[in-house]
């Protein structure tokens, strides 16, 4: 009896130690669930926000396709009107000059027969009313600007208020000049902003005509001969034949309300990505999108140009290849067309590709910086 007592005590003194046991086990499933949970929303939200930004840099890219895509038609009409110009002109030599209206000995201006001149007149109006479209669908305004406000529209809607974050950016301030394509001075063409370098040409309109002029015997008809030359400033072509046009886009914003080690607070006022107010701290989240309008070309390129005039310097002239008689021909012009590829679609790109050598690495200012030599990208890919 005594014995069984003394088993009942013992048992009864260890009575609530396995209680100790699961108390411990339960606080640390309790931890590591929580742990998981947290670094879970943390994951999601980062997830959330990268999306949001590189939907918000497709969207900007997207927008430049479609200008660019509108420039490349607006440059091939003013092409095509000039051959057709060209073209009527060549089917109507040798035109006969104005009565008199040349003296053979005293040289330009030469003969001129005024329907074709009134001709050349009319196409050199058509022309500039095209080239006025074409600056103004190619200004900033028209462009970059609008790519940046359709990529605020699609971050917001998909995550509130991310574009009104002070760290949310689309590298257009004045600390990226020069390295940006979507600052409003990094690409001018005759003095305005625009989304990309062009260069203007200037073409020739003239005719073949044969000069009736004073002579001894009255007026007589001299051998057939060109025209003065009506230069028309005309289509663009790009200086580089890939300039650098793409959209870049910076995501930033903290969560709308603390979650265990969440830096928090309610008197933020950087309108975290959720539409809360934090001080973000080292829980700020950053997410970077490059997005590239490609497959397209607006106009030729130097490397392609055999006709027209700059407006700017004297580099290019005129190909005689394309003349008769000091006549430009249709045919100067008709192999540009080709070049014009209104055929621009958007990708994604990955900061990466826009790395360069030299300790810049793979970031958002270090890839700005970056010498396009350098730039771990494969041009004729990335590049318009």
């Amino acid at each position: 009896m005594n014995t069984a007592k003394r088993l009942l005590v013992r048992g009864a003194r260890r009575g609530g130690q396995m209680a100790v046991v699961i108390a411990m086990i339960l606080f640390t499933l309790v931890i590591f669930v929580a742990f998981a949970t947290n670094m879970g929303i943390l994951v999601n939200d980062r997830v959330r926000i990268q999306n949001a930004t590189d939907l918000g840099a497709y969207s900007g890219a997207y927008t430049q396709a479609a200008a660019l895509n509108e420039l490349a038609h607006i440059n091939d009409k003013i092409i095509q009107e000039l051959i057709e110009c060209r073209e009527a002109l060549e089917a109507a030599w040798p035109i006969q000059a104005e009565y008199c209206s040349c003296d053979e000995s005293s040289g330009p201006p030469g003969p001129i027969n005024l329907q074709a001149e009134a001709f050349i007149d009319r196409c050199e109006l058509t022309v500039e009313g095209l080239v006025q479209e074409f600056r103004l669908k190619a200004a900033y305004s028209a462009t970059n600007a609008k790519a940046i406000s359709a990529a605020k529209r699609t971050m917001d809607a998909n995550l509130r208020n991310l574009s009104t974050n002070s760290e949310t950016q689309f590298f257009d301030a004045d600390t990226f000049l020069g390295s940006s394509a979507t600052h409003e001075l990094a690409y001018q063409t005759a003095g305005s902003p625009t989304i990309a370098d062009f260069t203007q040409m200037t073409t020739v309109l003239n005719y073949l005509a044969i000069p009736s002029c004073p002579c001894p015997t009255g007026c007589c008809n001299f051998p057939q001969r060109p025209s003065p030359e009506n230069p028309i400033p005309s289509y663009f072509v790009k200086e580089d034949v890939n300039p650098d046009v793409w959209f870049l886009a910076q995501g930033a914003g903290t969560m709308e309300s603390a979650y265990l080690d969440i830096d928090y607070s309610s008197g933020g006022s950087d309108a975290g990505y959720f539409g809360g107010s934090s001080t973000g701290g080292t829980d700020k989240m950053y997410a970077t999108a490059v997005a590239k309008p490609f497959d397209g070309s607006v106009g030729p390129t130097r490397a392609y140009l055999s006709d027209g005039r700059s407006t700017v310097d004297a580099a290019a002239g005129q190909d005689q290849n394309y003349q008769f008689g000091g006549v430009f021909l249709a045919a100067g012009l008709t192999d540009k067309r080709r070049y014009m590829q209104p055929t621009y679609r958007a990708r994604l790109a990955g900061i990466n590709e826009w790395g360069g050598s030299g300790g810049s690495g793979p970031t958002p200012a270090g890839a700005l910086s970056a010498s396009p030599d350098s730039r771990l990208n494969r041009p004729e890919e990335m590049l318009h």
